[in-house]
């Protein structure tokens, strides 16, 4: 199936983007091209979006966060931001396992509001532990 086929075929019409320029603002816009090929490394193609930006605020070349949101459900694994610790340049988890807890390095995908998407690390019925917040 085409990449437009199957963008438009599932009302994926609307594009929000987010700055970080401009943090807890967002962007809406129409998708208005698709590229019809796909990079076959990654599977993905690119769009491009009509966005208002009467104030001027939006700058040729800017990095953005985008959202295109669909009616498909897909299911993945989140988990509350602060349930994560960064060390040593990896992301690591609290699993409970039985009456222990383990350590568990885990990928993120994307945050979600105040939560984060877990790619890899993580099964859907492990219950996580928080660590305690460290105080100076």
């Amino acid at each position: 199936m085409s990449p437009k086929r199957c963008l438009l075929g599932q009302g994926w019409l609307q594009v929000k983007l987010n700055i970080e320029a401009y943090p807890g603002r967002e962007f809406t816009g129409k998708i208005s091209r698709i590229n019809p090929s796909v990079d076959e490394k990654n599977r993905t193609f690119e769009i491009e979006a009509l966005v208002a930006n009467h104030s001027g605020e939006l700058k040729p070349g800017s990095f953005v966060k985008a959202v295109i949101e669909s009616n498909k459900i897909d299911s993945i694994i989140t988990i509350p931001a602060n349930s994560t610790v960064y060390l040593f340049g990896t992301y690591k988890v609290f699993v409970v396992q039985g009456n222990r807890i383990k350590e568990r390095e885990v990928k993120l995908g994307d945050r979600l509001g105040d939560r984060l998407e877990i790619i890899e690390g993580l099964q859907p019925d492990e219950r996580i532990a928080f660590p305690r917040p460290v105080s100076c």
